[in-house]
């Protein structure tokens, strides 16, 4: 039961995270992600019974972990396919 209400908590501050990078992209820091988190309409309130984080701040730094996460591994993806396209002679902007 515990670890079905951790994985559910992980998979709504998993969204947040995509909800936060569709908005900024990759973010500078905690602090501007939980600027961003209030702008979705988020509130401390919220963030015990829906994400299992004490306050907004709390939630920010899983998220700003999360997005940064997402970023590494974006940018080796498209590394590897920049790499892959240059060794076959094409070429992509």
């Amino acid at each position: 039961m515990r670890e079905e209400y951790i994985s559910q908590h992980m998979r709504k501050i998993e969204k947040v995270a995509d909800e936060v990078m569709e908005k900024i992209g990759n973010p500078i820091s905690a602090l501007q992600v939980a600027a961003v988190i209030e702008s979705l309409g988020y509130r401390h309130v919220d963030c015990s019974v829906e994400f299992g984080r004490s306050n907004i701040f709390e939630l920010s730094k899983d998220v700003y972990r999360i997005c940064k996460l997402k970023a590494r591994s974006d940018k080796k993806v498209k590394k590897r396919i920049r790499n892959f396209t240059w060794r076959k002679g094409m070429a992509i902007s």
